[in-house]
C-alpha cells in the first residue's frame, strides 16, 4: 500500500467515521492532527477517542481489532515524536477524560503466589501529578517516588509505562529508580478489550515501563507508606568545588540523603549589562554556579486530629521556579530577545539566590519536598538521557566535561552555526539508584543477578522554551546535543519522555542495549497481544529484528481492511 495516501486528509476521515459506526455512540471518534516539534513543518492526522468508562476503552479496541487499525494509548503531551504514537492508521485513546470512580482509592493487593494482603493505593489512568500528591498530604501517606521530573505535566499512569525515572536516592526506602518499581498491581485492557491484571513479581518486573505494547493501562496499585516531614537544604556551589574529586560533598549526599538535584542555569558567573550580547570570550561553564538540592527524612509526621486544619496548613509546599514568577524574566523575552539570554539567565539565577540562600533549609512534607518543581505553561522543550555512573563518581565529572564544553559550544557559535541560546532553561540533575522494572530505561536495570553492583544513575533533563510549532534554533541545538552525548558519554541512553533526534541511531542503540532484558516483555506480548494490535512501527523495530507470522498477517489485513475504506466499499469484518 502507498503510504502517501495517509497525506490526504479524506483518508483519515474515512477511517474515522467507519470507526464510528463499530463502536457505536460513545465515545466520539475524532481526526487529531498536531504538529511535530521535531519535523518542522510536518502535520500528522490520526484518530482519537476520549473514552469516559472501561466499557468505552474496550469498545474501541474491540471495532479497531476489526478494522485491524494500531491502537495506541496517549497522554496531554502527545505529538514529541511520531514514531513513539504510530501511523495515521493509528487510534489514540486518550484516557484523560475517564469519569470511572473512584479515581483514587485504598485497596488490599493479594499478589500471584503470596498469602498476604498489601495494602496500595489505587491510582486510575485520568490522574494528573498534581492530584496524587495533594492526595498523599491529605490522607498522610506517601509515594517513594516522585511522579514526574522534569514538569508536572502528564499523568501518573504515563509516568509509570515510559521509565519517567524518579528523584528519591539509594538510601531511601525506594524500590528501584523508577515509580515503576514502587507499583504493586497493574490492570490492563488487552486486544480483546478484556480488563487483564497483573501482579506477580515476574509480571510485574515484565509488564510495567512498556509503553503500552501490551494494552491501554486501565490503573495502577502503588505501594505507600505513612506521611513523613523532609528537610530540604539548598547550596550554591561553583561546578569546579562540586566536581573536585578530593571534595565528597555531591557523593556523600548521595549516600545519605533522600534526595540530590542540581539545578543549573548557565552564564551566572559573567558580569553583564541589560544588553545584546556578542561575544562571551571568557565564559567558563565550570565557573557557573550550581544550585545543589537535597532532601532527608526526618521521620514519621506526627499525626493530629482529623480535624486540625495543620494538617494541609503546617508545612506549606515551595514550589521551586526556574524564572521568578514576581521578578521575572518574562518568558517571552527569552524568544524576542535571543541575543539577551546570558544576562536574562543571569537575572533568573540571582532571584532563585536571593530566594533560598538566605533560608537555605525548609521543612515539608515529604510528597511536596520530591515534587517541588513548579509549572512552566509556556511552550517548553525537553532533552532527557540517563547515565549509569561508578559510585565515587569520577564518570559523572567526566560526562559533565563533555557537558561544559557542549554548552560552550554552542554559546560562541561553533561547528559551523552562528550562536544558540535554545537550551535557556540550562539543565537539572538527579541521581537515583538501579531500577528494577524500568527496562526500557536501557541502563541501570537490576536484573537480581548483580546484587553486588552499586554503581547509580545520573539523569539529565535540558530545557529550553520556545515559540509555539518547530523551532530550527531548538532543532540544531538537540541535534547537536544528542549526537555529543551518545557519542562522548559510555552508558548513555535518550529517556522515551524526551524529544528525539537522529531516530535511525536511537533505535538501533535501544536495539543493542534492551536485547537480552527485554525477553520477558516478548513472553508476555506474545500471549497478551499475539498479533500486534498495540505494537507499533517504532517499538516492533526494537522488540522484533523481523516481525513474526501473526504481526505480517494482521498487516497484511490491515492493508486489505484499509484500501476497503478507502475505496468507499464495504469493510470487511475479520
Amino acid at each position: 500500500m502507498d503510504p502517501t495516501m495517509f497525506t490526504d486528509p479524506n483518508v483519515v476521515i474515512k477511517l474515522g467515521r467507519e470507526l464510528q459506526k463499530r463502536v457505536g455512540l460513545l465515545p466520539v471518534v475524532e481526526v487529531h492532527a498536531f504538529h511535530l516539534d521535531s519535523q518542522p513543518g510536518q502535520i500528522v492526522r490520526m484518530l482519537r477517542v476520549q473514552p469516559q468508562s472501561y466499557s468505552e476503552i474496550a469498545r474501541v479496541v474491540r471495532a479497531a481489532r476489526t478494522m485491524k487499525l494500531t491502537v495506541r494509548a496517549c497522554g496531554e503531551r502527545t505529538g514529541g515524536d511520531i514514531g513513539i504514537y504510530g501511523t495515521p492508521s493509528t487510534v489514540l485513546v486518550d484516557c484523560g477524560l475517564l469519569a470511572d470512580s473512584p479515581r483514587l482509592e485504598f485497596v488490599n493487593v493479594r499478589r500471584k503466589g503470596d498469602d498476604e494482603e498489601i495494602p496500595g493505593l489505587r491510582v486510575l489512568a485520568c490522574v494528573g501529578i498534581n492530584e496524587l500528591v495533594q492526595f498523599q498530604i491529605n490522607n498522610r501517606i506517601e509515594i517513594a517516588q516522585s511522579v514526574e521530573t522534569a514538569s508536572i505535566w502528564g499523568t501518573v499512569v504515563g509516568a509509570v509505562t515510559s521509565s519517567a525515572p524518579g528523584i528519591v536516592g539509594p538510601c531511601s526506602n525506594a524500590q528501584g529508580g523508577c515509580l515503576s518499581d514502587e507499583v504493586i498491581g497493574i490492570r490492563i485492557v488487552d486486544c480483546h478489550g478484556d480488563l487483564i491484571q497483573y501482579s506477580s513479581k515476574e509480571e510485574l518486573s515484565a509488564a510495567l515501563s512498556t509503553l503500552g505494547v501490551l494494552g491501554i493501562v486501565y490503573d495502577i496499585t502503588l505501594r505507600y507508606t505513612p506521611l513523613s516531614l523532609t528537610r530540604v537544604d539548598y547550596r550554591f556551589l561553583k561546578w569546579s568545588n562540586l566536581l573536585d574529586m578530593d571534595n565528597s560533598i555531591l557523593r556523600k549526599s548521595i549516600e545519605e540523603k533522600l534526595f540530590t538535584e542540581l539545578i543549573y542555569l548557565p552564564y551566572n558567573s559573567c558580569d553583564l549589562e541589560e544588553q545584546d550580547i556578542v561575544e562571551l570570550p571568557e565564559w567558563s561553564a565550570e565557573q557557573d554556579e550550581v544550585i545543589l538540592r537535597t532532601g532527608k527524612h526526618l521521620g514519621e509526621a506526627v499525626n493530629p486530629g482529623a480535624d486540625d486544619p495543620s494538617v494541609v496548613d503546617s508545612c506549606p509546599r515551595q514550589l521551586v521556579y526556574l524564572i521568578d514568577q514576581v521578578f521575572g524574566p518574562e518568558p517571552k523575552e527569552f524568544i524576542t530577545q535571543i541575543s539577551k539570554t546570558p544576562w536574562l539567565l543571569g537575572r533568573a539565577h540571582h532571584h532563585l539566590r536571593c530566594r533560598f540562600q538566605p533560608e537555605p533549609s525548609q521543612i515539608q512534607y515529604t510528597p511536596w519536598a520530591i515534587n517541588a518543581l513548579g509549572k512552566i505553561a509556556e511552550p517548553i522543550r525537553t532533552l532527557r538521557f540517563t547515565m549509569e555512573t561508578d559510585k565515587d563518581l569520577k564518570e559523572f565529572a567526566e560526562a559533565m566535561k563533555v557537558v561544559f564544553e557542549l554548552l560552550e559550544d554552542l554559546a560562541r557559535g561553533g561547528r559551523r552555526y552562528h550562536k544558540n541560546y535554545s537550551i535557556n532553561l540550562g539543565l537539572r540533575v538527579h541521581f537515583t539508584g538501579r531500577t528494577k522494572t524500568g527496562r526500557l530505561l536501557g541502563v541501570g536495570f537490576d536484573s537480581g543477578e548483580d546484587q553486588y553492583n552499586t554503581n547509580i544513575l545520573a539523569h539529565f533533563t535540558f530545557v529550553g522554551i520556545t515559540s509555539p510549532g518547530p523551532s530550527t534554533l531548538w532543532t540544531r541545538a538537540a541535534n547537536h546535543t544528542t549526537n555529543v552525548l551518545l557519542r562522548s558519554i559510555p552508558r548513555c541512553m535518550p529517556q522515551w519522555r524526551s524529544e528525539w533526534y537522529g531516530i535511525t541511531e536511537l533505535v538501533k542503540r535501544f536495539q543493542d542495549a534492551l536485547c537480552k532484558q527485554i525477553e520477558p516483555l516478548k513472553k508476555l506480548v506474545e500471549l497478551a497481544d499475539r498479533d500486534g494490535v498495540f505494537l507499533n512501527e517504532l517499538m516492533a523495530s526494537i522488540l522484533y529484528p523481523e516481525p513474526t507470522f501473526y504481526q505480517k498477517l494482521y498487516q497484511s489485513q490491515r492493508n486489505d481492511a484499509l484500501y476497503a475504506v478507502i475505496q468507499d466499499t464495504a469493510c470487511l469484518v475479520f
